[in-house]
């Protein structure tokens, strides 16, 4: 990654060494190239110090657990536990005794002699909360007690745990909304909200995109024993998409590519249908929606969109499928918009 030093200061230099030692060979890579990434990583730098709670928000797959695990390795509990805690995957009823544990004879299959729970195990570590907009409405105000009290107590037992754990929360919704609508408690809001870090998607920092793509070149190259490149006009095409699963879509497509092409080099024909579809030219976009009538722009963009899918494609069938319709909507359509049947397949 290039240095930066335009702000005078060597934090630019420490993020740059960092995020290299931290994550080098991984599937699953901090990439901070890009001014706004390097923002974050300094301020998060600058928290790591300090045992206060932390909340990370950005889309799914923009790295919220990466950069929780950077901060984790920058502190002082570096060397403790850090615990992921997904709070959208564990099951309401399962989530009290996952989160505190429970004591023997607690419920009806409970494992002999009891279970710590998630933030018991945490102590002296990282809690890192995913998801925190999903903790059940019942649940909220006991995870507040332990933000206050740092104390624990099992389900089924009748005494309580003293706990010593930094919290990391992360969330993909907006937690002041939510509140705002009466959809999260303000209260606990407020003990989340001490340090806010918002990580950009993908679209937002072009540069992020093609180091993205290089940084996953190299490494699907070598972890499957290939020798593949992408054609410069692929890459165009990838730069302009709107990657809404972040970094995390850009790994697995760039893994599917280089499996699945036929040649060493990767042209725009070999990438999937979604993305020539979302890849709209934006002067096409900005001459066929003009100040005109709104049913008019509607239809140059949609005919558009199914002529790039039927070049992509060329069955009405499998576009259908990508445009979540049905095939003869497909056909009315084409009929409607003059695409004729010369140019395409019928099927």
């Amino acid at each position: 990654m290039g240095k930066d030093d335009s702000n005078g200061s060597g934090k630019i230099s420490e993020v740059d060494e960092f995020t290299s030692a931290l994550d080098v060979g991984a599937e699953h890579k901090l990439i901070a190239s890009s001014q706004a990434m390097k923002d974050v990583l300094q301020l998060a730098i600058r928290v790591a110090d300090f045992d206060c709670n932390v909340c990370l928000f950005g889309e799914t797959g923009v790295g919220k657990e990466m950069l929780a695990r950077f901060i984790h390795q920058r502190s002082s509990r570096r060397n403790g536990p850090f615990v992921v805690i997904n709070c959208g995957a564990i099951p309401e009823t399962l989530f009290e005794a996952e989160l505190f544990g429970y004591e023997k004879g607690a419920f009806t299959g409970a494992r002999e002699g009891g279970k710590a729970g998630l933030l018991e195990i945490a102590d002296r570590g990282i809690a890192f909360l995913d998801e925190v907009s999903e903790i059940p409405a019942n649940m909220q105000v006991k995870v507040l007690r332990v933000l206050e009290d740092r104390e624990v107590m099992r389900v089924g037992g009748t005494s309580r745990r003293t706990i010593d754990v930094r919290f990391i929360f992360a969330a993909n919704k907006n937690l002041k909304e939510l509140s705002d609508k009466g959809e999260f408690r303000k209260d606990l809001f407020y003990r989340i909200d001490s340090v806010l870090i918002r990580i950009p998607p993908l679209r937002e920092r072009k540069t992020g995109i093609l180091d993205g793509l290089d940084y996953y070149v190299d490494y699907y190259n070598k972890k499957y024993g290939l020798k593949k490149a992408l054609s410069r006009d692929a890459r165009d095409i990838l730069l302009n998409y709107s990657w809404p699963g972040n970094m995390r879509q850009l790994s697995h497509a760039v893994e599917k590519l280089l499996i699945t092409s036929d040649s060493e080099i990767i042209s725009p024909a070999d990438l999937p249908a979604y993305i020539h579809l979302n890849h709209i030219p934006a002067e096409d976009i900005e001459a066929k929606t003009a100040i005109r009538p709104l049913q008019e722009a509607v239809q140059d963009l949609e005919r558009k969109i199914l002529s790039r899918g039927l070049e992509v494609y060329g069955s009405t069938h499998k576009l259908a499928k990508v445009l979540g319709v049905s095939q003869p909507t497909i056909v009315r359509k084409m009929r409607k918009l003059g695409i004729t049947r010369k140019y395409h397949r019928w099927d």
